[in-house]
């Protein structure tokens, strides 16, 4: 199959709907099965929270072996891994037994956000070399789709169990894992300019920036311990861990202190990842030279707005207040789609500067470091939203969230300084 890079970038960024909708699909039916069953909450938390951590590990073994030879594998791979991590919770339906509920379902968890990591590294390592001249939009493209498949999986999941119970939605997903597993297996994979090509001109261009190095081999120790590499990531961290911050608390804080039914309280927690959607394709419209200063402003306005999900009494002095909670959510989903896009560019610029003469392993590290930043960010959030709730209420937890994300900006500043000497 002959594919331009246009029909190549879609069949993929619908495959990277697909993946991410399927981890989300379980959110509304697994977890009262699961209590059922004898399940404790923490169990159910741990379970649900796995993915990301499977992700971590993934995404950093990935870009270490990642090259043009085993792309296309790896892509098709991870769509099939992905299938059989979805039937493993069939049989914890046919087979309800608290343990076996319990192993599979961690066993699944971990090794669908494996699987997920090496999909969505291998899928943006590509990016640049479908599109060098669109590389930003492209991954505010693809950042659209995830953000869809996490926010719309929840909803098509409890449509698929409405139709067809418990088991339903996995067979859909795994149908639909298969299917699109095998169109990549059998796709021609096509460089929109010729790799070499791409290479000397990163090279020419960022040459001047910083002097030749022999190639070798890079490792994650080194380049982690490059402040330009490691601050991007953290911001990317920052940001993901202060999306996901609100997912196990904000239904209860809704009920609880604005009386909201719990048939309409996904209305207002949707409103965030639906202005996150809306900016990133708004994104994809924007050519950007100076992605830093978007990226510490539009952090500065997103730690500014934590303090209002209540807002919080204490750093404001507003009382609680359900129209600028709502507004907030809003702000917050805007200011994190930018900071988290550029995130991916960014480091991949940052490491070419760094190690022009590795362009590729560039592209797979910057890769890889995002993907495990995404997921450290989606695994700390719950985490430590799970652990202050012990201490204080939400609002007081975005609060501390909002600081440390003022606190990362003075951090960034070094980096900024260092842009516009450019």
């Amino acid at each position: 199959m002959n594919n331009k890079p246009s029909e190549l970038f879609k069949l993929l960024n619908n495959a990277n709907f697909i993946i991410c909708a399927s981890m989300a699909l379980i959110a509304p039916f697994f977890p009262p099965y699961a209590f059922e069953q004898g399940l404790s909450k923490t169990l159910v938390g741990i379970i649900i929270a796995l993915h990301p951590l499977g992700g971590i590990f993934g995404s950093i073994k990935i870009g270490q072996v990642l090259n043009d030879q085993n792309r296309q594998i790896l892509l098709t791979g991870s769509m099939m891994v992905q299938a059989k991590c979805l039937f493993l919770f069939i049989l914890t339906y046919l087979i309800q037994s608290y343990w076996f509920i319990t192993i599979v379902s961690l066993i699944s968890r971990i090794v669908n956000g494996i699987a997920y990591s090496v999909f969505i590294t291998s899928f943006y390592s590509y990016i640049p070399y479908l599109y060098p001249e669109e590389h930003e939009q492209k991954v505010a493209l693809a950042e659209a789709a995830s953000a869809l498949g996490y926010m719309l999986g929840p909803m098509i999941g409890s449509i698929l169990y409405a139709i067809g119970g418990f088991t339903f939605p996995f067979i859909t997903f795994i149908i639909l894992s298969i299917l699109y597993g095998y169109y990549i297996h059998y796709c021609e994979f096509q460089n929109n300019k010729k790799e070499c090509e791409i290479e000397m001109i990163e090279i020419n261009f960022h040459s001047q920036y910083s002097q030749p190095q022999l190639e070798q081999p890079l490792n994650y120790f080194e380049v982690l311990t490059q402040y330009d590499v490691y601050i991007n990531a953290l911001m990317c961290v920052m940001v993901t861990t202060s999306i996901t911050i609100n997912f196990p608390l904000m239904a209860q804080y809704m009920q609880d202190h604005y009386q909201i039914e719990e048939s309409t309280v996904g209305f207002y927690m949707g409103l965030q990842p639906m202005c996150y959607t809306i900016a990133t394709i708004l994104i994809t419209r924007i050519q950007n030279p100076n992605k830093p200063f978007f990226m510490i402003g539009f952090q500065l306005l997103n730690g500014i707005a934590l303090f209002f999900y209540g807002p919080d009494p204490a750093f404001t002095g507003i009382n609680r207040n359900l129209l600028i909670c709502c507004i907030s959510l809003a702000i917050t989903g805007i200011a994190q789609s930018f900071p988290l896009i550029y995130s991916l560019p960014q480091l991949n610029e940052s490491l070419i500067e760094l190690y022009p003469n590795q362009v590729k392993q560039c592209n797979n590290f910057a890769s890889a470091i995002f993907s495990a930043s995404i997921s450290l960010g989606e695994f700390s959030g719950p985490f430590i939203g799970g652990f202050l709730s012990n201490l204080c209420d939400l609002d007081r937890i975005a609060s501390i969230t909002g600081l440390l994300a003022l606190i990362l900006c003075v951090s960034y500043i070094p980096f900024l300084q260092k842009h516009m000497k450019k």
